[in-house]
């Protein structure tokens, strides 16, 4: 049992690091300059593809505020054990890209 938990400990760290992974590019992506409007999620989705044996019920939710863009994710780890279904929600955000002008630096 003790094992088992090890096991369900390491697949959510793993998790963790995938999503905040993803979660970095979709507001890299997302905070470039004139970017279209669901690049976020796409790219988050891009990258989540080759994970979707390890994650479920993922939720990407990205805000942009017009100088940071912000993208959530949260998803259900595929779980070891029927009693534990962890869930892992991480967030990353990048400044928007935008013009200023000399007069306004």
């Amino acid at each position: 049992m003790l094992f088992l938990v090890g096991v369900q400990f390491a697949l959510a760290y793993h998790a963790r690091h995938v999503l905040t992974a993803a979660a970095q590019d979709g507001a890299s992506d997302a905070a470039r300059f004139a970017a279209a409007p669901g690049v976020a999620t796409q790219t988050a989705n891009d990258d989540l593809s080759g994970s979707r044996s390890l994650l479920s019920n993922v939720v990407i939710t990205p805000s942009n505020d017009g100088t940071m863009v912000t993208v959530t994710i949260s998803a259900r780890v595929e779980s070891v054990l029927s009693f534990l279904e962890p869930t892992v929600t991480v967030q990353a955000s990048a400044p928007t890209e935008r013009f200023v002008s000399e007069a306004g630096r």
